[in-house]
């Protein structure tokens, strides 16, 4: 996986199987280990933004996981993240079902606050980052977190 910025795979100008091989060739430790495993299959282009859905629950419906909260891939919390807002809308949808009529509320409200706490360690980590501080990559988020 490769992550980067749309506005700087769009300035190079070529398909995104040559800036794909482009950007492993610069990178060195990379590179060799991929060598030796050629890609033939089509490469997939995702979206990496950090995000949080405005309304997290409604009638008859409540979001979870990915379409509650993205976070960051760099941050290794997306497995953990979902996991854990599975246990907890589990036991919001069991007391809502139950007569608890603020349980999914509640549940809302820390999602939304353990989202805010990952925003902050987030600018945290990228205001930390400083080997890369010629990458235009870095330096956006960097910006951001400023």
């Amino acid at each position: 996986m490769l992550v980067t910025d749309p506005k700087i795979y769009a300035r190079s100008h070529v398909t995104l199987r040559d800036w794909w091989r482009s950007e492993l060739d610069g990178a060195a430790q990379i590179h060799k280990r991929y060598a030796a495993y050629p890609r033939t299959e089509a490469f997939l282009v995702r979206s990496t933004q950090s995000r949080r859905l405005d309304k997290l629950h409604g009638a008859r419906w409540v979001a979870i996981g990915d379409a509650a909260t993205t976070f960051d891939p760099l941050s290794s919390q997306g497995i953990a993240k979902a996991v854990e807002q599975g246990t907890a809308v589990a036991s919001a949808i069991s007391q809502s079902l139950n007569g608890n009529v603020s349980a999914l509320a509640e549940y809302a409200d820390d999602v939304c606050a353990r989202y805010a706490a990952y925003a902050a360690e987030r600018a945290g980590y990228y205001r930390l980052e400083q080997r890369w501080s010629d990458s235009e990559f870095w330096r956006s988020r960097q910006q951001l977190a400023a």
